[in-house]
């Protein structure tokens, strides 16, 4: 989110400093009426610790809003407002160009002249403060998209990044210590999930126009409830600005101390931004500038504590000069500043930081794998795939701080076996395939594995299963080729003829005098010699049949 921290003027340094809320400008505040809340509070200790507290309440004080000037900036795009410059008097002047190279002065809030220099970047050209270079970087810090899904913004492509050298002029500048956590588009999570981009440090104002203005006809992108970026500007005046939902003006309730919305809503000060309700229009008419504090505001009614960014890829930035008791808004740049301390960077933004980092370390575990699911293959008996559950994509975190993970598909790639198409037919050998799906769902093979042959016992034309156990087979399939068994005939029992109907598989003549085996017929008969073993009787033992010729 677009932070504002304390930005007080440095006597010493000659420019606007970031410091303590607990700080005092010039070194001490003497006025009652600008006392600040903590030394109310150290007073009041004081004075309890004597039994001299009588009611005293603080009455505080309201800053307003105010427009910047290109002389608080340390680099503005060269344009048409600014290229040039005058000589002569009243009817006879003479307009002169400047080109790259040249250098010319802006005022910054006091009145105070700085020298800037044309210089010309990756072909952009730019008026740039004595004492800094800036260099530019290919990077969308957001992106916006109209109904039909049609990308609108931001309309240039590049970040101005500022560094500092050794004698730079850096009075009058108006800067803040700010953390911005953007996506990183270069760096993705294995599924394409964009870790966090922290730029932490000083922020000045640099912008890829002319203008250093914030008028209500300017673009102003916000991040709706997280649900993507619209812009909320483009107004032309402060009515219609606020009957937009998206922004409201606040006033400073000064029996609360706090900025509250006409409605009654309360506004930390780190969400109030300086808008212009004379759009730019008007103010080429000559109708002056009418600045005032507000916030930005979600479509349910909420403050909106995200970043704000402009048409042209500029990152919207607010700062408090306690010398003019007034907030600034500003399209911000990065300082780079090797010698700049860290006493500079408030504990919110470590915290951002802090915040920051842990968000790139959810997302990259949301890539962890939490199961492995085995499916059956739906509507059928021939396989099932093996896939990888996720975690999730991190959401953000419950009240307790835990982190929250959104369901998300099996990560692409999920295996899938089954046996190929002609696996076990048609003579061919069982098959077992191996497969993925890809990233359009479809079914890629990848290999496959030789699984021996299939044979299967047939009853009839049917294929026998375990539901036949005990039942003879009349044939068997191997790899849907058909075989028959014992030449395919049947035997039946006869007369005198026994066919055991168990396990031992015998077949055995009944001779009983009556009712087994005998001849019939003479000459049969005659040719035949039945006799008796030698255990054997007349009507039992043993009996063999002998050639009787």
């Amino acid at each position: 989110m677009n932070k504002i921290y304390k930005v007080i003027w440095s006597k010493v340094k000659h420019q606007y400093v970031v410091v303590s809320e607990l700080a005092h400008r010039d070194g001490k505040r003497s006025s009652t009426a600008t006392t600040s809340k903590a030394t109310w509070r150290a007073l009041a200790a004081a004075l309890m610790l004597t039994g001299s507290l009588a009611a005293m309440p603080y009455t505080g004080y309201a800053a307003t809003g105010a427009e910047t000037t290109s002389g608080q900036y340390i680099a503005v795009a060269v344009d048409s407002n600014n290229n040039s410059y005058k000589t002569g008097w009243w009817g006879h002047q003479e307009t002169h160009y400047y080109k790259a190279g040249d250098t010319r002065t802006f005022e910054d809030a006091n009145g105070d002249e700085h020298e800037y220099t044309w210089v010309s970047v990756d072909g952009k050209d730019y008026w740039v403060r004595e004492g800094y270079s800036i260099t530019i970087a290919e990077s969308n810090r957001f992106d916006a998209y109209d109904e039909n899904n049609n990308h609108i913004a931001p309309d240039k492509s590049y970040v101005i990044d500022s560094q500092k050298g050794e004698n730079a002029d850096d009075s009058g500048l108006i800067s803040s210590s700010q953390v911005l956590v953007t996506d990183d588009k270069k760096h993705t999570t294995l599924t394409g999930n964009e870790l966090n981009k922290i730029d932490a440090g000083i922020y000045g104002g640099a912008v890829n126009t002319g203008g250093t203005q914030v008028p209500v006809d300017y673009h102003y992108y916000i991040d709706d409830n997280g649900n993507g970026y619209i812009n909320v500007g483009k107004k032309d005046n402060w009515s219609d600005f606020e009957n937009s939902g998206h922004f409201k003006r606040v006033y400073y309730n000064e029996e609360k101390g706090v900025y509250q919305t006409t409605d009654g809503i309360t506004v930390s000060s780190e969400y109030l931004y300086a808008i212009d309700g004379t759009s730019t229009g008007r103010q080429d008419q000559g109708i002056a500038s009418d600045v005032e504090l507000g916030a930005f505001f979600n479509s349910d009614g909420t403050v909106y504590t995200g970043k704000v960014y402009g048409h042209n890829n500029e990152v919207l930035m607010t700062g408090y000069d306690e010398a003019t008791d007034k907030y600034y808004s500003y399209w911000g740049t990065q300082i780079s500043d090797r010698k700049m301390s860290l006493a500079n960077l408030t504990v919110g933004n470590l915290l951002d930081i802090k915040d920051g980092l842990e968000g790139s370390i959810y997302t990259a575990q949301g890539d962890d794998i939490k199961q492995v699911s085995v499916q059956k293959a739906q509507g059928s008996n021939n396989g099932g795939t093996i896939g990888f559950i996720r975690r999730g994509d991190y959401v953000g975190d419950d009240a307790e701080g835990n982190p929250i993970y959104k369901d998300t598909a099996p990560v692409p790639g999920t295996i899938t076996i089954r046996n190929t198409d002609n696996s076990g037919k048609e003579g061919n050998d069982v098959a077992i395939r191996f497969g993925s799906i890809d990233e359009h769902g479809q079914d890629v093979q990848k290999f496959t594995v030789d699984a021996g042959s299939k044979v299967e016992g047939k009853i009839g034309e049917s294929i026998a299963t375990v539901d036949d156990k005990g039942q003879t087979l009349d044939g068997i399939s191997i790899n849907g080729v058909d075989y028959k068994l014992g030449g395919g005939k049947t035997y039946s029992e006869g007369k005198g003829i026994d066919i055991s109907d168990d396990d031992s598989n015998t077949i055995s003549v009944d001779i009983a005098e009556n009712s087994g085996l005998h001849f019939e017929g003479d000459k049969l008969a005659n040719d035949l010699k039945v006799t008796a073993d030698e255990n054997g009787g007349t009507n039992g033992g043993n009996r063999s049949c002998q050639n009787t010729y």
